[in-house]
């Protein structure tokens, strides 16, 4: 039972086979891309938390560990670039929250808009240089195919590592809970 001393632990139902959890997240990563490219903050935001989101689920996809070690550092080197311009973009939004709240000296706050506006466009140019909308879209490809290779096994081998992914899955999310409860035990204390 949830109530406010115990978080929501997402169990994974039996039904979800491992290849649905990665189209799930993959759809909303492919979707997002055109953001990226025109710098559109949601689509950036979006794409970076699906990335976030992949770069977890792969662990526990029962994957050939090689495989699933380099599509992690893919992914985690997509979520480092895309998370350097996705703070500039909240550093702005912030800053548009202090302008509209009144509270803040106009010179220095138009000041610095300017110059995080200027950090965010170099960001956004390094980004597209870095990490090129082909590139996700490569990745996007590659992840579709590890999809198709899960969604093609059958047999008892397949049961065994659905079943094996399930575990992990929950073992995974169980410990992230504790955590979390631990940590807000100790921010309660403070």
């Amino acid at each position: 039972m949830r109530g406010p001393d115990r978080p929501a632990v997402y169990i994974m139902p039996a039904s979800t086979s491992r290849d649905a959890l990665l189209r799930k997240q993959l759809v909303v990563f492919r979707r997002m891309l055109h953001g990226v490219e025109h710098g559109d903050v949601r689509g950036l935001h979006r794409t970076r938390v699906a990335s976030r989101r992949l770069r977890e689920l792969l662990p526990i996809l029962q994957l050939d560990p090689d495989l699933a070690r380099k599509l992690v550092r893919r992914l985690r080197r997509v979520t480092e670039r895309l998370g350097t311009v996705r703070e500039l973009d909240v550093l702005l939004l912030l800053l548009d929250e202090l302008h509209d709240s009144g509270r803040s000296a106009e010179n220095a706050r138009r000041h610095i808009t300017e110059l995080v506006t200027e950090e965010r466009n170099r960001a956004r140019e390094l980004l597209l240089h870095k990490l090129p909308t082909s590139e996700l879209k490569r990745l996007a490809i590659k992840l579709d195919e590890v999809a198709e290779m899960l969604g093609a096994r059958t047999g008892a081998e397949s049961r065994h590592e659905e079943a094996a992914s399930r575990w992990a899955l929950d073992a995974r999310l169980a410990h992230r809970a504790g955590r979390l409860d631990e940590t807000r035990r100790e921010a309660r204390a403070v």
